[in-house]
């Protein structure tokens, strides 16, 4: 059964979970795992893809988009859809995105912000998945780093 994990960005701008989500999209990558990272519009997934472009001065994540041609090479695929073209392990969705279908994931990583609307949206998803008897795990953005809660 898949695992899901819930992480919450402390602060309640989408621009937050753009400015996090690069460190978990590494680490994913260093793992030799290949991630979709589902986008809840067009418009955050372009800003989503000029951030990983551009999200140090000495490197970027290697990433692409249907535009970009080749999804099935593309180690980390942004997409406003539910599809996995690059084979990935690991599904991200963020801000409210949601996927009707996780099956073929080894791991989803649900990424949203601390609005009011955001947690209400979260909290329920997470009552959702538990009631089907999903694997859940809770991680807030703290300081700096992840700290699991629950």
């Amino acid at each position: 059964m898949t695992d899901i994990s819930f992480y919450q960005v402390m602060n309640a701008t989408p621009a937050s979970v753009d400015a996090t989500l690069p460190a978990l999209l590494n680490k994913a990558l260093k793992s030799g795992k290949n991630v979709v990272v589902k986008c809840p519009s067009v418009e955050r997934m372009e800003r989503l893809d000029e951030a990983l472009w551009t999200f140090k001065e000495d490197s970027f994540l290697p990433h692409g988009t249907q535009a970009d041609k080749l999804a099935e090479k593309q180690p980390i695929y942004l997409t406003t859809e539910d599809e996995n073209p690059n084979g990935a392990e690991i599904l991200v969705v963020i801000s409210g995105a949601t996927s009707a279908d996780f099956s073929s994931y080894e791991r989803v990583m649900d990424m949203f912000e601390a609005s009011d609307i955001q947690k209400q949206n979260a909290r329920k998803r997470w009552k959702d998945l538990k009631s089907k008897g999903y694997p859940l795990a809770y991680f807030a953005h703290k300081d700096g780093k992840w700290s699991k809660e629950a």
